[in-house]
């Protein structure tokens, strides 16, 4: 279920739809149920989706004087 990036959460941050990030033989998705890795078994068949941590909540983004160094 797709959510609107305009909406809040009881705790006044936003709500963010699912997006999803490869990674190996699988993938990590994102939503407002929390991290979650999906991969598929050496048959093709999807594994049942393997819960990493609750919502994460990136509030603020740091970085040096250049721009470069990224935190």
């Amino acid at each position: 279920m797709m959510q609107n990036h305009n909406a809040t959460a009881k705790q006044g941050l936003p709500v963010v739809p699912m997006k999803s990030f490869p990674h190996g033989s699988g993938r990590f998705e994102t939503s407002g149920k929390g991290v979650f890795f999906a991969s598929t078994d050496r048959e093709g068949n999807d594994r049942p989706p393997k819960w990493i941590c609750s919502p994460l909540h990136v509030v603020a983004k740091t970085r040096e004087e250049r721009n470069a160094e990224w935190g």
